[in-house]
């Protein structure tokens, strides 16, 4: 099988992974327009251990995952840009250590910028969106600060304790991943 193609490990790995992303935006600190969840770190590992399209994938499957249980409503809400940013979070952090960087373990400085690139990438799209809907359709005049504080400042402990997290996740499992690949 030629490694740019999607077969069966891959689509399940992407079903799996998609799964524990929603599982992990069931486990909510309410902080404010958008929660605090776990999702985040499953789109980090998800970037380390899975080839590209099979990351984008997963957050593609997490998308349609919370369709289906939240409906329509997932669009009007603050926090749907960043579920966005998820998928291209998870392609680009993949593509970058997986691809450019050759996927290596030994690999450190290119496994931790792959897992900021997957940390960060969702607040492109995120805060736009947030803003768009807090102030565009909810009516809200929030100030570019008051955004930024709901939206990223207050995040960035959290982000950075669950980079730690999947970075050491990602050392242990990568290994028999990679084996697996072969």
């Amino acid at each position: 099988m030629k490694p740019s193609s999607l077969g069966a490990r891959e689509i399940a790995l992407a079903a799996m992974f998609g799964a524990l992303t929603y599982l992990g935006s069931l486990l909510v600190i309410p902080i404010g327009p958008v929660p605090i969840t776990l999702q985040t770190l499953f789109v980090e590992v998800a970037a380390i251990l899975l080839l590209p399209k099979t990351a984008g994938l997963a957050m593609l499957v997490h998308l349609l995952l919370k369709f289906i249980t939240q409906g329509g409503s997932l669009l009007i809400s603050p926090s749907f840009g960043f579920v966005i940013g998820f998928i291209f979070a998870a392609f680009a952090g993949s593509y970058y250590f997986n691809t450019l960087k050759g996927g290596r373990l030994s690999d450190k400085k290119s496994l931790l910028v792959a897992l900021f690139i997957s940390a960060i990438l969702p607040y492109l799209v995120g805060l736009p969106y947030m803003a768009y809907i807090l102030n565009g359709v909810n009516g809200l005049s929030k100030s570019f600060m008051d955004l930024m504080k709901a939206g990223f400042l207050l995040f960035i402990p959290g982000d950075m304790a669950k980079v730690v997290l999947a970075y050491l996740l990602s050392m242990a499992l990568l290994p028999a991943v990679q084996k697996s690949r072969h």
